[in-house]
C-alpha cells in the first residue's frame, strides 16, 4: 500500500486480510533528484534573489492561488524573492495570478518537459512551497527535499507518514495547518484569509532561517535517502523474503 489510509480500501476491494497488507510508500529517483555539489558541506549559500518554487497542477485544489496571495505578503518583508510556478498555464490562470499578485513581475509561470529538467530547476531554487489541500503522498515535495530545497507544506497525512517522525520534525521543514475544507480539497471561503497569513508566516520563517544560517551543511540528506528508490526496493525485497 502507498500509505496506511489505503489499507481499508485494499482490504475491501480485494478481500485481503489487513495483516497481509504492507505499507511500502513511494520513492524518488536519486539519479534525477539530488542536491547541487557542495550542499552537503554547506558551500551552497542562498544568493539573491531568493527563489521560491512550486511545481504541480495550477488549480484551486492545490492551493496555488492562496500561495500567490501569501507571496504578496512575503514580498513586503523580503523584496529580494522570486516565485516560480511550474505547471501548465492558460489565459484564465495567468489573469488570476496577475490580479492576485498586483501584476508582480517576480512571479514566473511556465511548464517543463521532463522530470530531469524539473530537477535541474529545483537545484537552482531555495525553498519549495507545497500548499496542496489533498494528496495521496505528495512525492513532489520529497523530490524537492532530495534536491536540497527547504520545504513549507500543509500538514498532509500521507506526506508526513512517508517522511517519518524525524524528518517531520526537522527544522528544514515548516508545516502549515490545513484550513477547513469542503468536498475534500476546497478551502472554505471564511478560512482563506487566515490560511494565507499562516502560509506567508511559514514561508518567511524558512527564508529568514536560510538567510541567517546560510548553507550550514546540516541538511537532512541521510534521512531523505530513506525515501529513495534504493530503500524502497530493499524494503520490498525484505517483505518478499519474509514470506518465501
Amino acid at each position: 500500500a502507498l500509505s496506511g489510509s489505503d489499507i481499508e480500501s485494499i482490504h475491501d476491494l480485494f478481500d485481503v486480510s489487513r495483516e497481509q497488507i504492507v505499507v511500502t510508500g513511494g520513492a524518488y529517483d536519486p539519479d534525477v533528484f539530488y542536491a547541487c555539489p557542495g550542499k552537503n558541506s554547506g558551500e551552497c549559500v542562498p544568493a539573491s534573489p531568493f527563489r521560491l518554487l512550486y511545481a504541480g497542477k495550477i488549480t484551486d485544489s492545490k492551493g496555488v492561488f492562496e500561495l500567490v496571495a501569501a507571496y504578496r505578503i512575503v514580498r513586503q518583508t523580503h523584496p529580494d524573492v522570486t516565485l516560480d510556478l511550474v505547471g501548465r498555464e492558460d489565459q484564465e490562470t495567468l489573469d488570476r495570478i496577475k490580479e492576485l499578485s498586483g501584476d508582480d513581475p517576480t512571479i514566473h509561470l511556465f511548464d517543463v518537459e521532463s522530470q530531469v529538467i524539473l530537477a535541474d530547476h529545483m537545484r537552482c531554487c531555495d525553498l519549495f512551497v507545497f500548499p496542496s489541500y489533498y494528496e495521496g503522498m505528495g512525492l513532489i515535495a520529497i523530490e524537492a527535499l532530495a534536491s536540497g530545497l527547504h520545504l513549507v507544506s500543509n500538514m498532509l497525512p500521507g506526506l508526513r507518514e512517508q517522511l517519518g517522525r524525524e524528518l517531520v520534525e526537522d527544522p528544514a521543514i515548516s508545516w502549515v495547518e490545513l484550513p477547513p475544507l469542503k468536498n475534500l480539497d476546497e478551502i472554505v471561503d471564511s478560512a482563506r484569509h487566515e490560511y494565507i497569513e499562516s502560509l506567508a508566516e511559514a514561508i518567511c520563517f524558512q527564508i529568514e532561517r536560510l538567510k541567517t544560517e546560510g548553507g550550514t551543511g546540516d541538511f537532512p540528506f541521510d534521512k531523505i535517502a530513506s525515501c529513495s528508490w534504493d530503500c524502497l526496493v530493499s524494503k520490498i525485497i525484505s517483505v518478499i523474503e519474509s514470506v518465501i
